[in-house]
């Protein structure tokens, strides 16, 4: 009977090691997993952001034409 109740206990251990390991490695990924997306997100906003053409209002305009015009 001792014998016995001890490998049950050493099953249960074993199986709550693996399940631990199984869990980490699970959470890991997962996490890994949701920095990837959250850094694309990023990116993503980053990139958008910055290709929005680039409007110039008629004062910088005047300034510029009177600058060539100057030149000229």
């Amino acid at each position: 009977m001792t014998s016995m109740l001890m490998c049950y206990i050493q099953n249960y251990q074993e199986y709550s090691l693996a399940n631990i390991i199984y869990y980490s490695l699970k959470e890991s990924t997962i996490s890994e997993q949701i920095a990837r997306m959250k850094a694309s997100d990023m990116i993503d906003k980053v990139t958008s952001t910055h290709s929005q053409p680039v409007r110039l209002s008629p004062e910088v305009i005047e300034t510029v034409s009177g600058v060539t015009a100057v030149d000229e």
